[in-house]
């Protein structure tokens, strides 16, 4: 039986204050997560924060996070970033994550926004006394035909486990809402071990 997850992150995103919830689904390898603004907000698109959020809620233990995430666009030069502070909490039947978002900017054009998501790897390297510190790059295509590359890197402390894991999400998927404030993100994500690891 599937985990049930729900997400919230309030914040501000280029100086106005945005706020994103989401509610979705993680069973035997598959994530489901739809996202959507409660405000609309022309330079800010909720479906980055939460690519840079799967492998955090792939993890689905009782955790800290503090994650950033450096975005580039097709020709490497710098196209915003932002960080979260949040909590993982999981209880009976489900996973949530609660947050602040922080330092958000994009130079995104108006409007623009993530139609897919290129799969990809994460490593996760484990921390003493206990908590993991999760790395990976994804690639983005907006519906204006612009490829943005994320670098997310988080730490992760808490009931997370202690082995050295590589954190797979093959294949997720942007889905446009009618009022284009919400998406729809389906991954595989599965883990493995990092060869040569103990």
């Amino acid at each position: 039986m599937g985990l049930a997850l729900e997400l919230e992150i309030t914040g501000l995103a280029s100086g106005a204050p945005v706020e994103v919830v989401g509610i979705g689904e993680i069973d035997t390898g598959r994530l489901r997560l739809e996202v959507r603004t409660l405000r609309a907000n022309l330079l800010f698109d909720p479906a980055l924060v939460a690519v840079g959020l799967l492998d955090v809620l792939a993890l689905v233990g009782n955790a800290h996070v503090r994650s950033r995430t450096d975005l580039y666009d097709e020709h490497g030069r710098e196209a915003g970033g932002w960080r979260v502070l949040a909590e993982v909490m999981r209880g009976e039947g489900t996973v949530r994550l609660a947050g602040l978002l922080l330092d958000h900017r994009t130079y995104l054009e108006p409007g623009e926004r993530v139609v897919g998501v290129e799969p990809w790897t994460a490593l996760a390297q484990p921390l003493d006394p206990e908590g993991v510190l999760l790395a990976g790059a994804w690639h983005v295509e907006t519906g204006r035909g612009n490829g943005y590359r994320g670098v997310t890197v988080s730490v992760v402390e808490g009931d997370v486990g202690s082995a050295r894991k590589l954190w797979r999400a093959a294949g997720a998927v942007r889905v446009h809402s009618e009022d284009a404030t919400g998406a729809v993100i389906v991954a595989d994500v599965a883990q493995s071990d990092v060869p040569g690891s103990p």
